[in-house]
Parts: structure tokens; C-alpha cells; sequence
């Protein structure tokens, strides 16, 4: 299609002028070279990039890309996408980075190809009901992130998790086989991975026993578990566990209680050697069980309610309960827990505890004149606090920086939560702690949301206190909008988030979409700041309505050591 003195308009202003444009117009897909990309990086240099589309049938396609830019940074990607049947998606991501100046400044990595892959895959109509998923995610380096991402929030990751699975349900059974890797950043050069290879699991739901008025319930699983840290000797064994549970609903009109008794038995082929002076441990290569049981009760109540049929605004009635609720909970003491190796929430290697909690709900539910729509809850208040019933594990720890004394108390901090939904669009959570050992509020958080027609608005703001003092120690405010115009073609979105204890406006992202008939704008500015760091990205591009993008244009600054 060429395309001759062309005028965009935004309503009836006119935008952008072009005398010509040349672009692939044809209905069916067809490979190609795709339209460049131009852009500017503070650090490197200006951009050029060229990409080919090319389709192999109707179920698969691949697009390759190249950029380089003018301080002789040069990139490499691909992007596969497939879909063989219905049900079955999956699309194959790499990026593959040739710095041989090394401009972004990481030593590790001077001289070495820098390259990043991903791949998902989901089937969701296998055979014997079974689902298959996988999101896989692979990379040279950390820095990898910081250095290449457009996504302010990818710059801080420091945990990248990878995991594929084959699941399937069958009545109150299910069964999953997982393979997970899981990479954490620990400092510079040392990264840490935590696999399992693989994990079998398997779960009975809730079954009623006969007529009786019990529940059984099961989980079960059997694992392949390695751990590999940089500078480390490779840590791998295997566990095997099991979990039944019992439940025993209880209850009146009024009172409502369920009681569970519980059970765990874990199997490791190796375990860790008693703690030496220093502290440490080794590998033993001997095998080594445990068991532990626990028992936990549940009471709602007593509940009382009234009712109210005198009608506000646009509700008919209304309906105030009080439901205080009471949680015990105990579990059994774990032999020999310090020679059991620790790797997730299965390794029970805690003390015996025994922990009671109450909460009392205040909730107000509303019934509008409209008698098909039902009634909701519009307010509801909730105060909490646990006591330890052992005498050795206090809920509530202070130690004195300066003198080293400890305090502690049985009991752990109130918490308190207040909502408020006067509406379906009108949203309001407050949120405090307060610590009873230094009469103090720990914490307390803000949250609003608000939707009107086709736009939102929220806000966030989190204030963290000291126990003892009672000084403010972080205060952070989140800001976020959605506005819609003229039908929703033209459409505004912010971000903001503001640290007031450092006066510090750490990241806004701005970001306007402007859609027509036949073509579409879109323009946004992202900055992230640390108080060593400095971060902008501005992003234009112009997309004609089943062609694609005929104008893109990308800057990019970075500041550091500000």
C-alpha cells in the first residue's frame, strides 16, 4: 500500500503529516520484513533495528530481529509461536546481547555473549483429563534485567522461577508431576538454584466417611530435591511424606465449630550432622524419618444479629452481625528436628506449639429495593490477637540496640481491619497493628479504589512505625489512575510511587493510548529512581489498524551515582 500526504488527526486537530508511506496491506499473513525500529539510548547510542516475520502455515510462525546501536552494542532475538491443535498455545522467546565494549560497566560479564530465553506452553485437553503447562525462564545473568528490561519492575528481580507440570483431576483425586528450578540472586556472582527433579504429588479432597459426621482428607508427595550455589559442593536427596487429616464439623443456628486432628510423616535419604561450635552443619549421607501430629479447632460464635428495615439511600434494610471467632491450634515437638534438611514448608523441624487466637467481626450487610440483586456486604470491622500458650515462645520480641535488653510478651500485636464497600466501583481498607508491649502502632495502611464508567482511580498508603518509640521508620504512597475519553478511544494511564520518609519519588509511568477506525497512537514515559540510580524510558509508536506499527521510536537515559 503506498500512501500518499497522509494527515492523522486526533478528533479534528491534526497530529502527525506524512507525504509518503509504504506498508504491507495484504489480508492473509504473509512473511516479511516488518517496519524498522528507531530509537535513542543515553548510554547506547542511537538505534536501528530490522526484524523478519515468517509464517510456516496456519499454526506456526517466527519472528528474527536484530538491533544495533551506534556505541557497538548489537542484539539478537527470535520469537516462536505455535499452536498445533485447539487447546494447545506456546510461544519461544530469546534475546542474545554482543557487548564486546562492555558499556554497561559489569566485570563478570566482559567479553561473554549476555542472552535471556523463555518459553510457555500450555495443552489443556490432553488425554485423561490431563493439563500440561510450562513457563520456563533461563538467563546469563542478573544484571541481564537491569541493563535490558523496559520494565522498571524487572530491574529490582532478584528470584526467577521456572516450572512444568502435568496435572490431572478425578473426581476428589488429583495428581500433579512438577519439575521446578528456582534461581535466587544472592550477591554479585552468587546465585543460588533450588530444584525439584521432579515432585510427585497427590490429594484427596474433603470425603465424608460412610453416614458419620467426619471428614477425611490426604496429601501425599515424593521428591527429587537439589540445591546448587555458586562456590558450593551440590546438595541432593530425596524425601517422601504423607498427611492425613480428620475434621469434625459441629454446629447450631448460632455456633459453628469444626475440629481437625492431623497428622505428618516425612522420609529423607540424607540428613545434616549435629551443629559444631561455630554452628555449622555437613551432610551426613545417612537416612532420617520424622512424624509429627497436631490437633486445631475452629468456633464461630455466638452470633447475634439484628436486623434493620428502615431504608437508606438506596438500600431497603439492613442486617448487622457480631461473630466472635476462636482459633487454638497445637502441634507436636519434632526428634532430632536440627539433622533435617530444610527446604520448604513439608520440613517441620520447629518445637511443640500451642497458640490461641481471637477475632472479633463486626459486619453490616445491606439488601438494596431491588429484591432480585440480593444482599452484600457494605461494611465490615475486624479485631484480632494471638496468645502463645508456652511459656518459652513469646509472640511479641524487642531487643534494645543500644543496651541489648530483650522484651517480650505472650501476646502478639492487635490487629485491626476496617472495610467499607458503600458500592460495587467504591472500595476502602484501613489497616493497623498495634504493639502492646510498648503501647505503639507497628503498621499502619490506606487503600481506596474507585471505578466510574471506564475509569479507575487508587491509592495506597503504607506507614511502618519503631515498636518502642513509636517514630516513623518508612512511609510510602502509591498512586494510580485509568482515565477513558471520547468512548474510550482515547485513554490515559498513571503510576506513581512516592517514598515521604526520603522525599524520594521512586518510579511514574504515564501512558496514553489513542485508538480510531483505521489507527492507533501510543506514548509513554517510565522513570525509576533509587538513591544511587536513575532510570527513563520513552516510548512513541503509530500502528494503522491490520497492518501493525508503521512508526516506533524508543529513548532511553540512565543516570548513576546521583
Amino acid at each position: 500500500a503506498r500512501i500518499y500526504n497522509t494527515t492523522m488527526r486526533i478528533k479534528k486537530l491534526p497530529f502527525l503529516y506524512s507525504p509518503f508511506m509504504m506498508v504491507p496491506a495484504k489480508s492473509e499473513r504473509t512473511s516479511g520484513f516488518l517496519m524498522p525500529n528507531l530509537g535513542y539510548s543515553e548510554r547506547r547510542g542511537g538505534v536501528i533495528g530490522l526484524a523478519w516475520f515468517q509464517t510456516f502455515g496456519d499454526s506456526y510462525d517466527a519472528t528474527l530481529y536484530a538491533d544495533h546501536y551506534t556505541e557497538g552494542l548489537t542484539t539478537f532475538g527470535t520469537e516462536f509461536r505455535y499452536s498445533p491443535v485447539i487447546g494447545t498455545t506456546g510461544k519461544f522467546e530469546g534475546l542474545a546481547v554482543d557487548d564486546p565494549s562492555n558499556i554497561f560497566g559489569n566485570p563478570e560479564d566482559e567479553g561473554d555473549l549476555r542472552w535471556r530465553i523463555r518459553w510457555t506452553h500450555r495443552s489443556l485437553d490432553l488425554p485423561f483429563g490431563l493439563t500440561a503447562v510450562a513457563n520456563v525462564t533461563d538467563f546469563s545473568d542478573f544484571n541481564f534485567f537491569r541493563d535490558f528490561s523496559r520494565n522498571f519492575d524487572s530491574i529490582r528481580i532478584r528470584n526467577i522461577q521456572s516450572r512444568a507440570y502435568l496435572q490431572g483431576s478425578w473426581g476428589k483425586s488429583s495428581a500433579t508431576l512438577l519439575v521446578e528450578n528456582q534461581e535466587q540472586f544472592i550477591r554479585t556472582g552468587v546465585v543460588r538454584s533450588r530444584r525439584q527433579l521432579p515432585e510427585l504429588e497427590y490429594n484427596l479432597r474433603s470425603t465424608q466417611l460412610g453416614k458419620l459426621p467426619i471428614y477425611f482428607s490426604l496429601g501425599a508427595g515424593g521428591h527429587g530435591i537439589e540445591v546448587v550455589q555458586t562456590g558450593r559442593e551440590k546438595i541432593s536427596y530425596q524425601r517422601a511424606n504423607i498427611g492425613p487429616r480428620l475434621s469434625v464439623p459441629l454446629g447450631t443456628t448460632w455456633l459453628s465449630a469444626k475440629i481437625d486432628l492431623a497428622g505428618r510423616a516425612a522420609f529423607y535419604t540424607d540428613s545434616l550432622s549435629q551443629p559444631d561450635e561455630a554452628g555449622s552443619q555437613v551432610f551426613t549421607g545417612e537416612s532420617i524419618s520424622q512424624s509429627v501430629g497436631s490437633v486445631s479447632a475452629e468456633i464461630i460464635g455466638p452470633s447475634f444479629s439484628r436486623v434493620f428495615h428502615k431504608g437508606l439511600g438506596q438500600w431497603a434494610k439492613f442486617k448487622h452481625v457480631i461473630e466472635p471467632r476462636w482459633d487454638y491450634s497445637r502441634s507436636g515437638e519434632v526428634d532430632d528436628a536440627e539433622l533435617i534438611p530444610r527446604f520448604d514448608q513439608v520440613d517441620n523441624t520447629g518445637v511443640a506449639t500451642e497458640r490461641a487466637t481471637f477475632r472479633f467481626v463486626n459486619r453490616l450487610l445491606a439488601k438494596p429495593e431491588d429484591e432480585t440483586l440480593g444482599s452484600r456486604e457494605i461494611m465490615s470491622l475486624e479485631l484480632a490477637q494471638s496468645f502463645s500458650l508456652k511459656d518459652d515462645q513469646p509472640l511479641t520480641r524487642f531487643t534494645d540496640p543500644e543496651t541489648g535488653e530483650m522484651f517480650s510478651l505472650q501476646e502478639s500485636p492487635i490487629s485491626m481491619r476496617y472495610r467499607y464497600r458503600p458500592s460495587r466501583t467504591t472500595n476502602l481498607d484501613l489497616s493497623t497493628s498495634y504493639n502492646t508491649l510498648f503501647n505503639q502502632f507497628n503498621r499502619a495502611s490506606l487503600s481506596a479504589n474507585k471505578s466510574i464508567g471506564s475509569s479507575a482511580f487508587s491509592m495506597t498508603y503504607t506507614t511502618v512505625f519503631d515498636p518502642r518509640t513509636g517514630e516513623t521508620r518508612s512511609a510510602q504512597a502509591r498512586l494510580g489512575s485509568s482515565l477513558a475519553f471520547f468512548r474510550n478511544r482515547l485513554r490515559w494511564r498513571s503510576s506513581v510511587s512516592y517514598d515521604v520518609q526520603q522525599s524520594l519519588l521512586q518510579n511514574h509511568s504515564h501512558l496514553i493510548d489513542f485508538v480510531t477506525q483505521c489507527w492507533g497512537l501510543h506514548l509513554e514515559f517510565r522513570e525509576f529512581k533509587s538513591l544511587t540510580r536513575e532510570d527513563r524510558d520513552i516510548r512513541f509508536s503509530i500502528s494503522l489498524q491490520n497492518i501493525g506499527h508503521v512508526i516506533g521510536l524508543n529513548s532511553t537515559t540512565r543516570d548513576t551515582g546521583f
